[in-house]
């Protein structure tokens, strides 16, 4: 399965303090609506739709938080 995030939102998520690069290899519990015309893909456009899953025994959930709002089109 993929999770897209379209170029023009990257800085909302790194502004939320959610970077890319440090999500690689990390259970992600997403949010959102599941396309499956290219093969199963969620597209996540707010930092609230994504969250960091436990990687170990003992670990809580970390939900982003203080994540800016996103402005409706």
């Amino acid at each position: 399965m993929a999770v897209t995030v379209l170029q023009r939102n990257v800085k909302i998520f790194e502004a939320a303090g959610l970077h890319f690069h440090e999500l690689i290899g990390q259970t992600l519990r997403v949010r959102g609506l599941l396309e499956t015309r290219f093969g199963p893909e969620i597209e996540v456009a707010a930092p609230s739709e994504v969250e960091l899953i436990a990687n170990g025994p003992g670990e809580a959930a970390k939900p982003v938080q203080n994540a800016p709002a996103m402005a409706q089109p």
